[in-house]
């Protein structure tokens, strides 16, 4: 059995000022009586999103915070821990970096490290600690990717931390099998949000390309995936075939080819970014 909202109610969105968290945010707050606290860097997208949502009698609580800094955590978790009824939250702020790893520089690699990494394994232990105390079943999803799964060159320190993330949260899921709580992942192929303008990846790949999903498509899937429980999803055909084929071909082989195509990607990128 799934998770019921009752009014009163609240859920966390983390990263939730554009793209994937900004729409997951706006699915929870169609549900009646549900507020939703919702994190990221720049508080004013978060109060634009409150705005538009007050309109419809939506609640949002906006928390200005850095994630990959201890300081954003934890005002994280106090939002949270003031909430009267609080059932759990979706982990999805991250980043990542388009190029060869060796020529990123060590402050990028380390934010993407403490934001991909460090913050949710802190994150998933504090919000499972918390809803385990409660007698209510509560869930902490972690946003993850389908590059999860296989090497993905040009964006080295992102895939790995993603694969980090993947079977960090399979196996807190297992470890708290026979509480109230349920740790969930969910891994999305490509989404059709602003980073494919940053990454200078438009120009190759837009929506319905390579298995790339609309972001309010993809939100809807994870937010019915965290209703429900299930434990592992990643969404769309094309990315359940692409994960199904790396399974029967060699390692070397997918890399080779993920390297072939990002490679090209890389080459191509417009010279100047937003």
């Amino acid at each position: 059995m799934g998770l019921q909202f009752s009014a009163g109610d609240s859920v966390l969105v983390t990263g939730a000022s554009s793209g994937l968290g900004r729409d997951i945010a706006r699915q929870f707050a169609a549900s009646s009586g549900v507020r939703v606290i919702v994190s990221a860097r720049r508080m004013k997208e978060l109060e634009s999103l409150r705005d538009e949502l007050a309109k419809d009698n939506k609640v949002i609580v906006p928390v200005e915070a850095d994630l990959s800094t201890r300081a954003g955590q934890d005002a994280v978790l106090v939002a949270c821990r003031s909430e009267k009824s609080f059932r759990g939250g979706v982990l999805n702020a991250g980043s990542t970096y388009f190029g060869e790893s060796h020529e990123q520089d060590e402050a990028s690699v380390e934010q993407i490290i403490a934001l991909n990494v460090s913050s949710v394994v802190r994150m998933t232990r504090e919000l499972s600690r918390d809803l385990a105390a409660k007698s209510s079943t509560g869930h902490v999803q972690l946003v993850s990717s389908i590059a999860s799964f296989q090497p993905v060159p040009y964006q080295a320190v992102y895939a790995g931390s993603k694969a980090f993330i993947t079977n960090f949260g399979l196996s807190k899921a297992y470890e708290l099998r026979k509480t109230n709580v349920k740790v969930l992942v969910f891994a999305p192929g490509g989404i059709d949000t602003e980073l494919l303008t940053k990454n200078g990846l438009r120009h190759k790949w837009g929506t319905g390309s390579m298995g790339v999903m609309p972001s309010p498509e993809c939100a809807d899937l994870c937010v019915n995936q965290f209703m429900r429980g299930d434990g592992l999803l990643v969404p769309g055909f094309i990315n359940k075939l692409v994960l199904f084929a790396n399974r029967l071909v060699p390692r070397s082989v997918v890399t080779q080819q993920a390297g072939k195509m990002y490679a090209s990607a890389l080459a191509s990128r417009p010279k100047s970014l937003p």
